[in-house]
């Protein structure tokens, strides 16, 4: 059984760690759409060898992170058993895992015991990335 004090502090060391993702994000960013207009989202993504969930979530846009969790879906489908330590995937298709061509999401999978566990991601609206 997890003690209740634990699991907060474990909670709330994944949010602060969401929190930290969007902050460095806006602090290195030079485009305004990230560093004035907060256009972006971050999450932690936990994966039990079946089915992906949200740990925790920066404080954005709301919109961004659920459609993160599709995203780390797709990548983990995509890449079926070849993901790496090391490995940082960008996806931007709307047909698979995302929302519209404007939005870009970077995912690090994060391993414990040489298996994919947490998925860090970070999902952004790109300025001018032109057409299909």
């Amino acid at each position: 059984m997890i003690k209740p004090i634990t699991a907060e502090i474990i909670r709330e060391y994944f949010e602060s760690v969401a929190e930290e993702i969007i902050k460095t994000m806006v602090r290195a960013s030079v485009s305004p759409i990230f560093n004035e207009a907060h256009d972006c989202s971050a999450g932690v993504f936990y994966y039990n060898g079946n089915q992906v969930g949200l740990v925790s979530r920066g404080d954005a846009v709301p919109v961004h992170i659920y459609a993160c969790l599709t995203s780390v879906e797709a990548c983990i489908q995509f890449f079926r058993g070849d993901l790496n330590d090391g490995d940082v995937i960008l996806a931007c298709d709307p047909f698979f895992g995302g929302t519209h061509i404007g939005d870009y999401t970077i995912i690090k999978p994060i391993f414990c015991n040489n298996k994919p566990v947490f998925f860090a991601s970070v999902r952004a609206h790109m300025l001018d990335v032109g057409g299909p």
